[in-house]
């Protein structure tokens, strides 16, 4: 299964494993200079990117029938991404962890 999702290099302890994954487009934030990277992915590279995550970050990734949301330190939430009562843990859990409840929207129309 591939997943589409988006990757904040500063988030990950090596960034330089995006190196290895297929890009599809990039963006340089004007604000804080956040390097984003739009990628294709499996299940496996996505675990070998979550084990680079640093704790205060999280990042997404999203096909056809759901959505995975990744939060540093582990933990992962699979969400249905028609169906919002179904986010209601990874939000509450991203809160819990110090994210503010708008950063927590989990979009899928990548960059």
């Amino acid at each position: 299964m591939i997943y589409t999702g988006v990757i904040v290099a500063e988030a990950l302890e090596d960034p330089t494993l995006i190196n290895e994954l297929m890009v599809e487009k990039v963006r340089i934030t004007t604000n804080k200079h956040y390097h984003l990277y739009q990628v294709k992915l499996t299940m496996d590279t996505i675990g070998d990117i979550a084990r680079q995550l640093k704790d205060d970050w999280f990042m997404h990734f999203w096909r056809d029938d759901h959505l995975l949301v990744v939060f540093g330190g582990g933990k992962q939430c699979f969400l249905d991404p028609e169906d919002k009562s179904s986010w209601v843990e990874a939000i509450a859990y991203g809160i819990s962890r110090g994210f503010e409840e708008d950063r927590l929207h989990f979009s899928t129309q990548g960059l």
